[in-house]
């Protein structure tokens, strides 16, 4: 076999086995884009870093309408870590109510499967519905009516009852990371500070004023000086 024939049938081959591959792995192969690099960029942003950011202001301005939940906390013994977090009941509490008061994210996007009425209105198959879950936190369906913070009232587990609207199989995807990101860094805040809102409305209290967003934040960021509850040396003697 000549040289030439040779290449000219390796050339087929590899042209072949391309085409072959191009076929099977058309469901596998994700090329990355600009615009994909871009949209993994927000999903970062808009799932973990912003809801967190916005859930930990929430719960702060709570706790300083609320003094006396901080008491229950923590100890002074040791800076409190990640792994605490289970150990923490009190302040997996004080998430799931500043949750259930102030959502980060208050509204949810779903699809209707079927044609349905809902409290007189006719919905037809296929629409897109925007579901806001914020107000059920207060919802005599949903539990105990109240505005009121108490966290004792939410001891129970985090994935229990469906009262905490916090969903079940299309629950948020990032709840698991949340809920080992905020008690650790809310325990710690609480820990080592004690935080003193600069600017309290006529009721002596923080504003919980929302605005809209992407997410749900604070109508007015919270602006907090730390007064500090731990002596370092005493943390790094530990």
């Amino acid at each position: 076999m000549t040289n030439s024939k040779a290449h000219h049938i390796e050339n087929k081959h590899e042209t072949e086995t391309e085409t072959e591959n191009k076929k099977g792995d058309k469901s596998d192969e994700v090329k990355i884009t600009r615009e994909r690099i871009k949209a993994l960029i927000l999903d970062f942003f808009t799932v973990t870093t912003d809801t967190s950011a916005v859930a930990i202001e929430w719960a702060l301005a709570e706790l300083i309408n609320n003094p006396t939940e901080i008491d229950q906390v923590v100890g002074r013994q040791r800076l409190v870590q990640e792994s605490d977090g289970p150990n923490l009941p009190y302040i997996q509490a004080i998430i799931k109510e500043t949750m259930r008061l102030n959502p980060p994210i208050p509204m949810i996007i779903r699809k209707s499967t079927q044609d349905c009425t809902v409290d007189g209105y006719h919905i037809p198959a296929n629409t897109t519905l925007l579901v806001t879950f914020g107000p059920l936190g207060e919802s005599p369906g949903f539990g105990k009516a109240r505005w009121n913070f108490g966290p004792k009232d939410s001891l129970s587990p985090v994935r229990g009852p469906a009262q905490w609207a916090l969903g079940r199989r299309r629950g948020c995807p990032g709840m698991s990371l949340a809920m080992q990101e905020l008690p650790a860094v809310l325990a710690a805040k609480i820990q080592c500070f004690e935080w003193k809102a600069v600017q309290l409305g006529r009721d002596g209290l923080v504003d919980m004023s929302e605005r809209t967003g992407l997410t749900a934040p604070r109508a007015h960021d919270l602006v907090c000086s730390p007064v500090a509850r731990i002596s370092s040396v005493d943390i790094l003697s530990h």
